[in-house]
Formats: structure tokens, sequence, C-alpha cells
């Protein structure tokens, strides 16, 4: 009837699959820890979830290959280490396996740590909270087998899963009507002739209206949001729309009934007893509903935008606009319902054609559009909070006359919009900073939350590190992500060190620190599955001279560990992740190899950004076997030439030869071409160059405006509490000022070559961030804290020590820029002069005075 004890150095909160692998790296550890669990048996959400009981994850269970470490590449439904339970490829042949499997996979994961009496069930944490506010340890309020009991732990890290449900969106007024797709049955039964609409089109939509498809009449899929997802074969990321469950995008392609997927920008529900549009002959939809008679339903009605300017996460529910003729207007039923409708509805001219019908004349060379204005068409606009129960028939009457969309009626609507983070778990004192998809934390590379020490994330909680970028949200991914927590946690609080090998700076350690690298890049699972993010460092340490290879780290750790030690590390990565099915099939997926050799960087709080780097490419294998002649060579004279720039004489004189090779052979390469390069070769702007691309994270969580500025000429206005995404690159300057007395908009406009609004006035921006790629494919600059000093920010900045930019830094990032334009020009030169020689030309730069020119 207790918690086996009262205190311990970590709680891990939740025993799903996240928390299980940390659980079971905490156990072989021996570590002080216990693993609370609020259901009866460990993996308790694949007991519910998907609802239709098919995962999407990939069950391969043969490859060719023999190499264990290899297969778990394409099985991603099991953990790792834990050699005593039989993987999921094991236990069932189907390629996507069904979820009662998995159910029972994780409960013989979870035995081992159950017996140990780490794993305690029924054990729901209610809140979570510090033992003295504001310093030291957490106090943990858990509900056990009924009874209230309190656990005191040093470190906290929350697995619990995203179980919310997204029950109130903004733009969906009346989204209690729908049925939750939690509370769904597994088979499509109950929904048998009838008509149905899903709210929403991500996967868990998509698998409803593809499990519903063979009972009802049609399933129309409605998309609330303002753009159109992406599927995962252009998106190359496992969260997106994934044609497992593409049956509803066929059949709506092959003009099958289902359908939808056009951006609503928002839509309402209403409670309706709609039968039969007005004045026409009733259509071939209404004549069973007649039959059926007046009985409950549900209407369905696109919204307009309340306010183009503002983000979709700041918009309320705007009105509803319907098309409406002036036949539909001007007779009997038509003058009726708006009668029913009263002041509240607005009629207005829209246009002097009809949008229905379009008449072309068809010449020999030419065709002509001649728009038919017979009949006319008007917008009526209503607010939803004016359409009743005595009025909501007669507006889709109206709507239903002008045809399609329109009538929206359904039986029933179910909304499948997604999870959300449960944030009443956190008591006040720790309630971490939120990105704006309400999903994730802010986190530190370390997995743990930029304001509250110690409260770290596993599982899919972890995912905010690179969203929408690679795997972290899934099992296949978190669970790589999870034993790197485990180190990191074992390394910062006992002083372990992160596995790894070392090597000599002569050719036997050289050939042996590129063999190593290729095994790890043709079998290794960690980088594969988390692209971008987790990858393999070479330190080339000056105080031994020694080469040390250490295996799979969080890639913005690696460089924040060993910023002051010239390094080399290898990921797994995408030249243009987001490209379209035909240019991946014409051209290749571009997953491929990324080695980068970063300087050591020397700042005052280690993260600041990283000069001084190169990037060796290693295209696209077919079959993911990158061990071949021509890039085992180029890997050995690179690892070789940035050893001996790093460790200098140190290094065997072989060595030195190899560099050398490496460097003749970029000069031959130049070389080789038939004719002069063309002007593209000289230098690629790192705003346009993909590989240094990332998904930067705005969040406002000041009372006041803000506008964000990029490069001082984008300039992005984030009203209080609001959130962006934007598209950034490596090397961007990201400034904060405030707005004061600024309505709520977005705007994007290019800023004169002379200043700035806020330069104008003198202010300062009091936040900002220099981007660095070696941070990470999905960054947050998080705006927040004390506004007194955002409101003095003309005088004094406020800067954090998370993405601090000094003078200092930023005059470095415009030197940065400078020398990168004086390399293109001066690679540009030599490579004109090389040309200049192979054709005998006379020197036409020999009289070039370069004090006369100002580049």
């Amino acid at each position: 009837s207790d918690v086996y004890k009262r205190q311990y150095q970590y709680c891990v909160v939740g025993a799903g699959p996240g928390g299980l692998q940390l659980g079971h790296y905490l156990h072989a550890a021996g570590r002080d820890y216990v693993l609370l669990e609020r259901a009866g048996s460990a993996g308790y959400f694949f007991d519910l979830y998907p609802r239709h009981r098919k995962l999407i994850s990939l069950n391969k269970r043969f490859t060719g290959r023999e190499d264990p470490e290899f297969n778990l590449r394409h099985d991603w439904n099991s953990l790792l280490d834990h050699r005593s339970v039989s993987p999921m490829t094991s236990r069932t042949p189907e390629r996507w396996p069904p979820a009662d499997v998995l159910v029972g996979y994780l409960r013989e994961f979870g035995e081992e740590q159950e017996r140990a009496g780490r794993l305690v069930f029924n054990a729901s944490v209610d809140r979570i909270d510090r033992a003295v506010p504001g310093v030291g340890d957490f106090s943990l309020k858990i509900s056990f087998n009924g009874e209230a009991q309190a656990v005191t732990c040093q470190v906290v890290v929350v697995a619990a899963g995203l179980w919310e449900p997204n029950k109130s969106p903004r733009r969906v007024p009346g989204i209690e009507l729908a049925l939750g797709y939690e509370e769904l049955p597994a088979t499509g039964e109950a929904f048998e002739a009838k008509t149905v609409a899903v709210l929403g089109i991500g996967n868990s939509g998509l698998e409803t209206a593809e499990a519903l498809a063979p009972y009802a009449n049609y399933v129309h899929l409605l998309n609330p949001a303002s753009h159109i997802p992406r599927p995962s074969w252009e998106t190359r990321y496992p969260g997106s729309p994934r044609g497992i469950n593409s049956g509803p995008w066929d059949s709506y392609l092959l003009k099958s009934l289902d359908g939808g997927f056009r951006p609503l920008n928002g839509c309402s529900l209403h409670r309706c007893r709609y039968t039969s549009r007005g004045g026409a002959k009733p259509s071939l939809e209404d004549i069973p509903r007649i039959k059926a008679g007046p009985r409950d339903r549900i209407c369905v009605f696109p919204l307009s935008d309340d306010d183009p300017g503002l983000s979709s996460d700041q918009r309320g529910p705007g009105p509803i606009t319907i098309s409406v003729s002036d036949t539909a207007l001007a007779s009997e039923w038509g003058r009726e319902a708006l009668k029913a409708l009263g002041e509240a509805a607005t009629v207005m001219d829209w246009t002097a054609q009809n949008s229905k019908s379009n008449l072309y004349e068809v010449h020999r060379t030419h065709v002509a559009s001649l728009d038919p204005t017979a009949v006319r068409e008007h917008a009526l606009q209503i607010h939803p909070a004016n359409v009743t129960d005595q009025n909501v028939d007669q507006l889709m009457m109206l709507a239903a006359s002008t045809g399609s969309p329109f009538p929206l009626v359904y039986d029933t609507v179910i909304r499948a919009l997604g999870w959300l983070h449960n944030m009443s778990l956190y008591g006040p004192n720790v309630v971490p900073h939120m990105q704006t998809n309400k999903k994730y934390a802010v986190m530190t590379s370390q997995y743990e939350s930029v304001n509250v020490p110690n409260l770290h994330f596993a599982g899919t909680l972890s995912h905010g590190k690179d969203w929408k970028r690679s795997a972290g949200g899934f099992i296949h991914g978190f669970r790589y992500t999870a034993r790197a927590l485990h180190r990191i946690l074992e390394k910062k609080h006992h002083g372990a060190n992160w596995p790894s090998s070392k090597f000599k700076c002569d050719v036997a350690g050289i050939v042996g620190v590129a063999g190593r690298t290729l095994r790890r890049i043709n079998s290794a699972s960690g980088p594969y599955q988390m692209i971008a993010t987790l990858g393999d460092v070479v330190l080339f340490r000056n105080a031994t001279g020694e080469i040390e290879y250490v295996e799979e780290l969080p890639i913005p750790y690696a460089h924040q560990l060993f910023s002051n030690i010239p390094r080399v590390h290898w990921n797994f990565g995408y030249w243009n992740q987001r490209q379209s099915l035909h240019d991946s099939i014409a051209e290749g997926t571009k997953f491929e190899i990324h080695v980068w050799f970063s300087g050591a960087t020397v700042t005052k709080n280690s993260t600041g950004r990283l000069h001084s780097r190169n990037l060796l490419r290693l295209i696209e294998a077919f079959q993911t076997d990158w061990d071949n002649d021509i890039t085992r060579s180029s890997l050995e004279l690179f690892i070789a030439s940035k050893a001996v720039t790093a460790l200098r004489s140190t290094c065997a004189p072989e060595v030195h030869e190899m560099a050398k090779r490496w460097v003749l052979s970029l000069d031959e390469e130049n070389l080789q071409a038939g004719g002069e390069p063309s002007l593209t070769d000289y230098g690629v702007q790192l705003s346009d160059w993909t590989p240094t691309e990332l998904d930067l994270l705005l969040h406002n969580h000041l009372n006041v405006a803000v506008r964000v500025m990029r490069n001082s000429n984008v300039e992005v206005i984030l009203q209080p509490g609001q959130g962006r995404t934007v598209l950034g690159h490596d090397g961007d300057l990201w400034e904060a000022y405030r707005v004061p007395n600024q309505r709520g908009s977005v705007v994007r406009m290019k800023v004169d070559g002379n200043t700035t609004p806020a330069q104008r006035r003198g202010s300062r921006p009091f936040k900002s961030m220099v981007l660095d790629i070696g941070m990470g494919k999905v960054q947050d600059f998080f705006i927040g804290g004390n506004l007194a000093q955002c409101e003095a920010s003309s005088d004094e900045p406020e800067l954090d020590a998370s993405s601090e930019v000094s003078d200092c830094d930023r005059l470095l990032s415009n030197l940065q820029r400078n020398r990168q334009v004086h390399g293109a020009m001066e690679t540009a030169i030599r490579r004109l002069e090389q040309a200049q020689k192979r054709r005998g030309c006379r020197d036409l730069g020999a009289n070039f005075d370069p004090t006369a020119t100002t580049v």
C-alpha cells in the first residue's frame, strides 16, 4: 500500500516505451530510481491507440543482413539492449503490426524492472513541484492505489507522452458536438450507412476515414487549418500523413465520394435537422434524408478569416460566408430564410459573374472567356454565434441552393485533431516554457527544460528538438534519445565518460578512424533513424596528440561539450529534405552522409556560433552501402588533413603526406573541367544552401507585441503568446524588439536600405540569436523574461545566456559573411587565372590595381 520508499535520485513519470527504455538503462547502471505508471500495466497508451489497432511503424523481418544493429534500422517497434526479450520482428509477420502485439512486448520488456521494485503501477503522478519553492529537489504528489502520497526526487524525467486530446481549437466553434477519436470503437460497424465527417487530416484522421470507408455512405475529411499538410513521401518525416493511410487520398482523387482536404481556415459545427435544399428539386442525396424525416444531424460551415494578418493560432472564429444567388434571394423560400436569419446576417454584392459555370468561345488559334452574368452571386455573412437551432436549417438551405461544397450535413462528425501536453502535471514553481505547438517544452541540448533545472523529457516529449525533421516522436527515434539522455545523466551526475575509442595520429590510426566511421555509417541504427540529430564525433585532442572516436551523441550537445576541441562529426542528412515525389524518383532521395569539420570555438558560455568549418558530402547510396574505394580513400585523406590541421607535428610524417595529397587533389579537381567554370561554382549564399537550413520556432511569451527581425531585412510581428515556425539558415542574426501599441498582425516586408523603424527610434534588441546549424535542425527563439527590462530595451537589452549575442558576436558574424564572400572571390580569381594559363592567354589582370576597386 506504499510506494516502496519516499526519496529517489531519479523519478521517471510514465512507463510507456520511452520511460521503459530510460528505466532499463538506469536499472542496468544500478541507479536509484523509480518508474511511476498511472495504469495497471506498461505501455497502456497502446492498449487504447491507435483506435483501429494497426500500427504505422515498420516491422521488417528480413533485410538480407545478419547484423542486428543494421536490422534495427528497419524494426521501428523494438526497444534497445534487452537481449532476454525477443524483438517485435519475431512476434508477428505483419509489416504493419497489430497494436496488441506491441502491448505484449512492452509488458515483457518492463518485467525485469517490475521484479526489481523499480516499476510501480497504479501510481498516478498528479502534481510535480519543488520540495522547497524555487530551489532543490522535486516533490511529486502521487495517487497510489487511491491513496495520496509524496515522493522526493533530485531529477525528474517526464515520459508520460501526449495524452490530452486537442478538444478546443480556436477556430472550430461547436466542436463539442463531435465524437472524439479517443471514443471511437475499434471497427466501423456502428457507422453503417451513415454520412460521416472527420475533423483533421493527420494520420489519426486518415486512419479513421480508412477504417470507416467500408461502412459509411462516404467520409469527408475536413481540414480546419490554413494549409495542406505535405505527405511523408515529400517531407521525409514519419509524422506526416503516411502512405499506409493514403486510401482516402486515393478515393478522393479517383472521384469515389470520399474526400475533402481543402483548408477551411476554421469551421463551425451546429446541431441541425436539415433535410433538403430550398427551391430546386431535391438532390439525389436529399431523397434519403427526406424519407428518413427530420432528425438530429450536424451542419458544418467553413469560416472566413477574422483577420488574415494573424497566424492560425491567434485568429478566433471568423464569420460564416456563403454564396447565394439573386434567384434564391428573390424567391419566396429565400425571403423566408433571410427573415429567419434576421439582422445578424449581412448580404453583399460579391461578383458580377457566377462561380459555377464558364463560357468559352474557341477559335482556331485562341480561346476567349465569356463569363455569363445572367445569374449573379451575393455573399451572405453571419457570425457562428448568431446561428441558432431556429435558423441553422434555413442557412444550410441557402448555402445548398448554390451547390458545391454544400450541403455539409452529417450524421456524425469525428474529432481527430491530435494530442497536447498535459500541463496539469506541473505546479506553479516548475511550469516549463512550452513551444507554441503546446506539445513540447523548450529544451536544452540535454533534453532539459530551459527554465526548470533537472526537469528532463523522454519518449515522445523529447521530440521538440527534432519536430518535423526526424523520428524523435516515435519509438524508432526516441529509443535512441532515451539512451542519449541516460548517458548525459551519467556524465552529469556520476562523472561517467561517453563510450569512445582512441587512435594514434599515424597511418594505421587514420585508416582505423576512417574504417570505424564507414562501419558505423553502414550499420549504426541511431544516427540512421535520428537524421541530423544524433551523430558520431572524432576529436583531435591537442593535449595528448590522440584521435578519439565518440559514438552517437546529440549533435548540439557534442558541440557544446567539445567546443574547445577541433573535431569532425558525421550524421545522416538530406541535401533537400522537403521535395516532391517526382524529384525524389527522378533525382534520388538525396539521403546521404554529411561529414563536418569544426575548429575549436572559445566563447565565454560555449554557445557561440561555430566558425571554420568544412563539409564532406558522401552522396546517396541506393543500397545504403557507402563503403567503396572512392569514398574510403576520400574519407581517409579528409580525416588526415583535419588531423594535421589540429594536431600538427604530433601526427606522423606519412599523415602529413596524406594531408598534402588531399589539398593537392582539391586543386587538381578544380582544374579538370574542360572550360571555364560558371559563376555558380564560385560560391553559394548560405541562405540558398539546403544543408544549412533549419526550422526556427519563435515564441513570444511576453504580454506585449514584439518585432522579430532576421538580418535586418525581414520583419515578423508576434502578438503576446503567439508563435510561428520559420525557415532559417546558418549564420542568420535574429533580434527581438518591443512593438508598443501595435494591433495583432503578421507582416513580412523588405526594409529599405537605410534604417529599420526600431533603429530609427534608437532602440536596441532585448533578445538576439545567431543561428548555428551545429545546434540542431530545430531551434527555439524564446522571447520571455522580465517585462520591465523589455520595456527599457532602448537602454539595457535583456539577454539570457542560452542565446546571448554580444557586440563581438555580431561583428564576428559579419566578419564571417565577408570572409565567405572573400573566399568565393579568391576561388573565382584562381580558376580564371588557371583557365588563362591553359589557353595561353596574355595576363589580362597584369595591370589590375586592387586599391582602385571596392568590393
